[in-house]
């Protein structure tokens, strides 16, 4: 999906389209789904502000400790660069 995605920028970008380009941000910024109906004990929410809270209890006692460990990463841009080639073997 996210190869997909990539791709369509990448045509978006090789056209110098300045209209297609405005197109597909407005696409890409604009919220066009919700969130539905969220059971929390057996009660349907769907109001907006419970729905937020309901996540909120939720993802407050899903989490963990922070240990203080930070894990080894590769650098931003090789990542990147291994994705899109990735990307192209498809």
């Amino acid at each position: 999906m996210h190869c997909d995605r990539i791709d369509k920028e990448q045509r978006v970008i090789n056209a110098g389209d300045a209209g297609l380009f405005y197109r597909y941000a407005y696409d890409r910024i604009t919220n066009r789904s919700c969130i539905g109906a969220v059971m929390e004990n057996g009660l349907v929410i769907t109001d907006n502000l419970d729905k937020a809270n309901a996540f909120n209890s939720y993802f407050s006692t899903a989490g963990i400790s922070d240990n203080g460990m930070v894990p080894q990463c590769t650098p931003y841009r090789c990542q990147i660069k291994q994705y899109f080639r990735q990307c192209h073997h498809r």
